[in-house]
């Protein structure tokens, strides 16, 4: 559902219902995996776009019926306009994911591959920042800028054990203390339940973090010939502890190696 109102906000309603269905890549290569019903739905509105000062909100989730895993999240827009040839707009956006099942690796043991999926839970927010300046009808400038944090730690592990069952908890088995942590850290998977681990996955836990910008000067110095000059700013980082502290990371984001690049573009028309 769409509306506008008199005043000309606007916003927008959607609802959606999946249904079983069975996907061919969920097990990267084996079996197709059987998926839950699940129910999603979004919505938002925004002020009069002819404003000088516009502002938008929405929002979005969903949550799978026989799993439990569920997902939201909230965004907002805001803009500003304080001359016709100069707007900013700033948009920043948290996400919440609770996956009770995400896929983890692929084993071999007892000579028949196991497939395993551990519980997730990953916090991801990012902030997109542009802006526009039109000095003339031939000079302009553009800057884009997008700092992003992701963090997602794992939980419970389990084994797909019959992966086209009608219900979810007959697809898995909670392998429950036949895996764990080690105490450094690795979640280690124990088949047999001797005590000793047949398998060590390591750390899954993660934070990425990520930093892209792009300052773009346009110049038409000649009719139909103009000069692009691009300032590309990245920086990057990415580590096992993924505990989401959203000011330490930006902290450690901005003290991470940049990369920069610059570049120039040329065109000339000859009118022939």
């Amino acid at each position: 559902m769409n509306f506008t109102l008199r005043n000309f906000w606007n916003g927008y309603l959607g609802l959606n219902r999946n249904w079983n269905g069975l996907n061919p890549t969920a097990l990267r290569g084996g079996p197709s995996l059987r998926t839950a019903p699940a129910l999603n739905g979004w919505g938002g509105f925004q002020t009069d776009e002819r404003k000088a000062f516009r502002l938008g909100v929405n929002g979005w989730g969903y949550r799978e019926d026989q799993s439990g895993s569920w997902g939201t999240g909230f965004g907002l827009n805001a803009s500003f306009r304080p001359a016709p040839n100069v707007d900013f707009m700033v948009s920043p956006q948290v996400n919440l994911n609770h996956d009770r099942a995400q896929y983890l690796t692929t084993a071999t043991w007892a000579g028949a591959p196991a497939y395993l999926f551990g519980q997730l839970d990953q916090t991801t927010a990012s902030m997109t920042l542009r802006s526009n300046v039109i000095f003339s009808p031939s000079l302009s400038v553009q800057l884009y800028a997008q700092p992003f944090v992701s963090s997602g730690r794992y939980g419970a592990v389990r084994e797909v054990t019959s992966p086209r069952a009608s219900r979810f908890q007959d697809r898995f088995e909670v392998l429950g203390n036949r895996a764990g942590r080690n105490p450094a850290g690795e979640l280690v998977v124990d088949f047999d339940g001797d005590g000793s681990p047949d398998l060590n996955l390591g750390n899954p836990d993660f934070t990425v973090l990520s930093f892209r910008s792009n300052v773009v000067l346009r110049w038409e110095y000649s009719l139909g010939s103009t000069l692009f000059l691009v300032w590309q700013h990245g920086r990057s980082g990415f580590d096992t502890d993924g505990q989401f502290r959203f000011g330490a990371r930006l902290g450690d984001l901005f003290r991470s190696a940049a990369d920069n690049t610059l570049l120039i573009k040329l065109n000339y028309w000859l009118s022939l």
